[in-house]
């Protein structure tokens, strides 16, 4: 569905259908653009709310507001209201997990495959272009998501090691800097002042160029322990390509790090 960015000021109207749903569509539409469902809800408030949520629109009213009352609201937020609309609605959508979904491993895809197993625990393994997850009888799908992290965190470790190790002896270093897993949300890696470096192990959804160059950066603040211009040129020297690697990883990032 193409979204186009929204004029300085759109209209906007809201109608319902045969079935009584309620949709807003914008004056700046073209005929191939859907409308965006809306739901609209009365309680206990003093004014009109919005609420964005999965490129969808909540529309909060007062006990005694009407849709006319919603019109005038939506009329005067209408810029402002299709700019998070379109926002919302790009934003990265994390993996269901469902049989036959897939998950990015190493740049490429795996198709998840979900099969019966034995015993208490939920059973990861790869199998070509297949991560193949079984789940004991009785157990909950719910445990799925949780089992296929914990494979991913087991590879990471013996992933990033040999590559740490690698880049370390072309910087250098004595000895290999200790390594730890982290699980943050928002960064990638990070270097202590003590020389330990943690890798997120969500990295390895990426290509395993991405990866070095992540390890290069938390690498090269063992010499700068800043980002200034010496820090990036000591990047430079383990990763030439560091620009291409930093701006793709920006890109594509935000969706590796829904789960």
């Amino acid at each position: 569905m193409d979204r186009r960015r929204s004029r300085a000021h759109p209209s906007v109207q809201l109608s319902t259908d045969d079935a009584g749903a309620y949709w807003l569509t914008f004056s700046d539409a073209d005929d191939e653009e859907d409308p965006w469902p809306v739901q609209v809800r009365t309680g206990q408030r003093q004014t009109v709310g919005l609420t964005i949520r999965d490129a969808g629109l909540t529309i909060h009213l007062p006990p005694r507001a009407t849709l006319t009352d919603a019109q005038a609201f939506l009329d005067a937020k209408a810029a402002w209201l299709r700019k998070h609309l379109i926002r919302q609605q790009q934003l990265p959508v994390a993996p269901d997990f469902a049989d036959g979904s897939q998950v990015d491993w190493l740049g490429q895809s795996l198709t998840i495959a979900l099969l019966p197993g034995s015993g208490r625990s939920v059973h990861v393994e790869r199998d070509a272009q297949f991560l193949v997850v079984r789940v004991p009888v009785g157990k909950p799908k719910e445990v799925v998501p949780s089992a296929i992290a914990d494979w991913y965190a087991r590879q990471a470790l013996a992933y990033f090691s040999p590559r740490l190790a690698h880049f370390a002896h072309r910087m250098g270093c004595k000895k290999v800097p200790p390594l730890g897993l982290s699980s943050a949300r928002g960064k990638w890696g990070s270097c202590r002042s003590d020389g330990a470096i943690r890798l997120n192990w969500r990295l390895m959804q990426a290509p395993p160029e991405l990866i070095d160059y992540v390890i290069c950066h938390e690498l090269a603040h063992l010499v700068e322990f800043n980002h200034s211009p010496r820090f990036w040129a000591q990047v430079a020297v383990l990763c030439p390509d560091y620009l291409a690697c930093r701006k793709q990883l920006k890109l594509q990032g935000r969706q590796w790090l829904q789960w």
